[in-house]
């Protein structure tokens, strides 16, 4: 697919002036990238690579709006989940080295989570098949506005509080940030050295990605490109919300450090030794065997990244989303191809983008379309109930929901929680009744007994929290 019909797709930003699109010159790869930025507004930068060394790296757009400093191969970026990759090579090393064992039991390490039913290992936090509940959604469900404006420590107490899983270890696969936060924890209680400590000196200074850093906090001003989102006529707003932790996200590189990696990767010199890769490489497998079954993009969980066959080659790729940060990395390694590109615009699409590189790069056409932006909404099943007013507390999530039917007949869900010794704000979520019986607010999902004194919250990545009716009329504050 050529850029015009990328931009007509939707799949790539492509500015525009008046009605006509944003014209691009140059050699293709900048062309690409001249697409999905305006000169005066936020965009993105990239790399591309041959046998680890550079073909191509460049940007468009700018890092800070008000003071016009340009993006740049060096400039800065939150990586989001393209992080996990790195998270599993501190855990890789220290397999490697015999100081911790994939098949480990979580809690050999970590005794303060709950005795499941079932053992959750090392392994099966690093492909997803470990049941554990996702973190980010924890945060959410449990009425802190924003991952952003929370900590390491709330985050790990939310994980530490969970009594469930998802399902049984090992029989299913399912995306956990939670398992990758933990998998952050597990590293810093072998080595007794914080998580981005260990991470800094042990995997990203051998890389020789010496500008980069894992996140313990929130990043000094004006070391890294500001994140922005749309905000329609008005052009864009700040908005850099991201977690100031890491494990399942945390990274800020640059297009710069990200080459360094892919040289070491090409080249299996530093600290990408065969063992290394070989527990980065390995496809997620199930308990009795069984290969875990590839996406609707072909590709499976492997090390923090994704391995597999897509459209029609070899693959190996993570992509990583904020609310104003995008990114991708992948390879193709039957032919010795690396593209990173990383954005600071919500609205970019880099996996889109990363498609037609690959193609001007190789100077053909790939079977099959770009992939379209993914949806994880949950899909409860239906269930019959006739809601009741009241309050309904969850330990797990150590919050209280108070539900009210609305006039429109929805249900207006209000969450109260305090972390930490603050109360956050209190936050509204609306129920509608699907054609299924269901009731959805988004992505979220909500069933009641059939009693109503037990009410059970559902997402994608966390399914099964319960509530318990504490209070079984509430009238109008």
């Amino acid at each position: 697919m050529n850029i015009t019909a990328l931009c007509s797709a939707g799949l790539i930003v492509c500015a525009t002036f008046g009605t006509a699109a944003h014209a691009v010159a140059g050699p293709p790869i900048q062309a690409v990238l001249d697409s999905a930025a305006g000169t005066d507004e936020p965009g993105c930068a990239a790399g591309v690579f041959r046998a680890g060394e550079p073909v191509f790296t460049g940007a468009a757009g700018l890092a800070d709006l008000d003071g016009g400093a340009p993006l740049t191969e060096d400039t800065l970026f939150y990586a989001a989940s393209v992080s996990k990759q790195f998270t599993v090579l501190a855990v890789a090393l220290l397999a490697a080295d015999g100081r911790l064992d994939l098949d480990d039991d979580v809690r050999d390490w970590i005794p303060e989570l709950p005795e499941y039913d079932w053992p959750v290992t090392v392994r099966q936090m690093i492909h997803h098949t470990s049941g554990l509940r996702d973190s980010l959604d924890l945060i959410r469900l449990a009425g802190i506005e924003s991952a952003a404006r929370t900590d390491i420590d709330t985050a790990l107490a939310l994980m530490h509080r969970q009594q469930g899983l998802n399902f049984e270890p090992g029989t299913r696969y399912s995306y956990s940030n939670g398992g990758y936060l933990l998998l952050a924890e597990l590293v810093e209680r072998v080595t007794g050295r914080p998580f981005h400590e260990y991470a800094q000196s042990e995997v990203l200074e051998p890389l020789g990605m010496t500008d980069s850093f894992f996140l313990a906090g929130p990043p000094p001003e004006g070391v890294m490109a500001h994140g922005y989102v749309s905000s329609g006529e008005d052009g864009f707003e700040v908005r850099n919300t991201f977690p100031a932790f890491s494990g399942s996200g945390g990274l800020v590189t640059s297009v710069s450090d990200m080459a360094r990696y892919e040289q070491a990767i090409a080249s299996g010199g530093s600290i990408w030794s065969d063992e290394v890769a070989a527990i980065m490489l390995e496809p997620a497998r199930f308990n009795d065997g069984s290969p875990v079954e590839a996406t609707e993009d072909g590709l499976v969980y492997a090390g923090g990244i994704m391995v597999g066959e897509r459209r029609g080659q070899s693959w190996q790729q993570h992509t990583g989303s904020s609310e104003s940060f995008r990114a991708v990395y992948g390879r193709l390694p039957d032919r010795e191809l690396g593209i990173v590109i990383l954005c600071n615009r919500s609205d970019a699409f880099p996996l889109g983008m990363m498609d037609v590189i690959a193609e001007a790069v190789e100077g053909e056409t790939f079977p099959g379309e770009p992939p379209a932006v993914r949806s994880f909404d949950f899909v409860s099943p239906p269930n019959a109930f006739d809601p009741a007013r009241g309050r309904y507390r969850s330990e797990e999530l150590d919050a209280e929901y108070d539900v009210r039917l609305h006039e429109d007949g929805d249900l207006e869900v209000t969450v109260r929680a305090e972390w930490r010794g603050q109360a956050n704000p209190a936050r509204v979520m609306r129920f509608s009744a699907t054609e299924s019986g269901a009731l959805m607010s988004g992505g979220t999902g909500m069933v009641f007994s059939e009693d109503g004194s037990v009410l059970v919250i559902h997402t994608a990545r966390s399914t099964g929290i319960q509530f318990t009716r504490v209070e079984a009329e509430r009238t109008s504050e």
